[in-house]
């Protein structure tokens, strides 16, 4: 299971604030599926790196399995990352010349 509460992500941007994501609260259970569609610029992608532990949130309350990911270190997420998560990047990262099966 995954529970996010409250999540945000702020960017400083010189004396710019841009808020990338903010107050997303959910819970996605053990082999649910979930899509998240919205406009572009809208936070998607900011999401999916917090969510992947790619980058973290301003405001911080992200379990995965009940642990709370956000309180390892940068090392116990990485292991993390490898043992529990899958990420599959947009299609600028995948190999053109590799199947599905491959890429993943």
């Amino acid at each position: 299971m995954i529970t996010a509460d409250n999540l945000s992500r702020v960017y400083h941007m010189g004396a710019v604030d841009v808020r990338a994501i903010r107050g997303v609260s959910f819970a996605i259970g053990r082999g649910g599926f979930v899509g998240i569609m919205d406009a572009s610029g809208s936070g998607k992608s900011t999401l999916l790196h917090v969510l992947g532990l790619l980058d973290r949130p301003t405001t911080e309350s992200l379990t995965v399995d009940g642990v709370d990911v956000l309180a390892l270190s940068e090392r116990e997420q990485t292991r993390f990352r490898l043992d529990r998560l899958g990420y599959v990047f947009r299609d600028y990262a995948l190999i053109g010349e590799l199947s599905a099966l491959e890429n993943v």
